[in-house]
């Protein structure tokens, strides 16, 4: 008879937590307590169920409807299921996994094929492992596709009608302006003359140590319209320019950063003329 002394222990299995947030909108502090609460309803359940919870994968700004090729959290945590590191990918909520079924279907298939099992804390086990089970998460998944879907819809409907009344529908307020208390845009007097002059900048090369010559009007229209806008012009001269993730943005690459100081007094000097104020015109 087989005693207690010679049974194999069950080695404990891995998990990785996926935290998402589809729209951070410049949050924070206690108002944005998304990520948090979902990282402990995550380590809670994984304590309860014995997991070894080995990272929890943070992915801001991600629609629940964007393809797993491009999630890079929750694809890099299915590779580690199909890798053997860990065999469970966790979520606080069955809908900050993924917002549409062909993600789900793609995200069960692989994580099961692997051995793997893919869990939500609110719903349970989330599995094609029976028709039932089929039925069951397919239904789920449909009612968060509905819900994604319609509300891009209203959000889309509800911006292009802020839009058509002059208002900003974004929380981030464009440089050289502050919003209002109707909602609507109002030029920022002081900084007024600090965008005028990158503007100018930009449109005229001054300043631009590449010694490019002026560009064409309809390919200045392109680059401000564009990836080189006038916040773009300004962290060229500012090294400790950061994007609203903490990113650096400074500069235009390590080959220019002997460049910076020089830059950013050659910017002081050129605000320096200009007057403390100017009129919105």
């Amino acid at each position: 008879m087989m005693t207690s002394k010679n049974r194999t222990p069950t080695p404990q299995r891995r998990a990785i937590g996926i935290v998402r947030v589809s729209r951070v909108s410049g949050r924070d502090g206690e108002s944005f307590a998304s990520p948090e609460e979902q990282r402990q309803r995550i380590e809670a359940e994984c304590e309860r169920d014995g997991l070894d919870l080995l990272d929890v994968i943070p992915e801001m700004d991600v629609s629940g409807g964007t393809p797993l090729e491009k999630r890079d959290g929750l694809r890099t945590a299915v590779e580690r299921v199909e890798a053997g590191e860990a065999q469970v990918v966790v979520a606080a909520y069955f809908d900050r996994l993924c917002r549409s079924l062909k993600v789900q279907g793609e995200l069960i298939e692989r994580v099961e094929a692997a051995g793997g099992q893919v869990l939500a804390v609110d719903v349970g086990q989330v599995t094609n492992g029976s028709a039932g089970q089929w039925l069951s998460g397919t239904l789920l998944g449909a009612v968060n596709e509905y819900q994604r879907r319609t509300t891009t819809e209203r959000t889309a409907g509800a911006q292009a009608h802020a839009v058509a009344r002059g208002a900003q529908p974004w929380a981030r307020v464009a440089l050289g302006y502050r919003r209002g208390a109707d909602g609507l845009l109002i030029p920022d007097r002081k900084k007024v003359p600090i965008v005028r002059r990158a503007f100018e900048m930009r449109d005229n090369r001054r300043g631009d140590h590449t010694g490019r010559p002026a560009l064409g009007a309809r390919q200045r229209e392109r680059d401000i319209a564009g990836d080189i806008t006038v916040r773009g012009v300004l962290g060229r001269f500012d090294p400790n320019a950061r994007d609203r993730h903490g990113q650096m943005t400074g500069g235009v690459g390590a080959r220019n950063r002997t460049l910076k100081e020089g830059n950013n007094q050659m910017l002081h000097r050129s605000l320096s003329t200009l007057p403390d104020t100017a009129h919105a015109g």
